[in-house]
């Protein structure tokens, strides 16, 4: 504790500081318009981004309307898209229970642990993805009936 006032009373601390100070204040004002204008450009970019998503989606949701035929396509495709994300989640559990089932080796070597428990999330983060797929496709489906079915 005594170390510490010491060094607060020393004029050599308190001259680093300021320096220091005005050294991060320079820097800040210099650095601050490149960041402001590389923000600006990525606020941009993702505005763009999304507005082109929008349209793409209602796009989308008014060719499904507008045609059976692709209601029942795009139907299957979700179903196509539900049965991964079922496969990819039960290989994800078959890998663990076997790894955790096994009493040899392989439970006393921790890299081969590590990379099938790797691979195991790999297979759980691929069946989110597909579900998610599923999901989407199933809401813009039921919204392109819907409108469908308006007079």
């Amino acid at each position: 504790m005594e170390e510490l006032t010491q060094m607060l009373i020393s004029p050599a601390w308190w001259f680093s500081v300021v320096v220091v100070g005005i050294i991060i204040n320079l820097f800040s004002a210099y650095a601050k318009p490149s960041i402001d204008e590389r923000l600006s450009k990525i606020s941009t970019w993702w505005r763009n981004q999304t507005e082109q998503q929008k349209a793409e989606r209602n796009a989308f949701i008014a060719m499904l309307s507008k045609s059976e035929h692709e209601q029942i396509m795009a139907s299957s495709e979700d179903l196509r898209h539900r049965l991964r994300s079922l496969h990819f989640l039960l290989l994800g559990i078959f890998i663990l229970l076997v790894v955790n089932s096994v009493k040899s080796s392989i439970q006393d070597n921790i890299i081969v642990q590590i990379i099938t428990f790797a691979f195991a999330a790999v297979c759980f983060y691929f069946s989110y993805t597909s579900f998610d797929k599923a999901a989407t496709l199933k809401k813009n489906l039921n919204l392109a009936r819907k409108i469908s079915k308006e007079p």
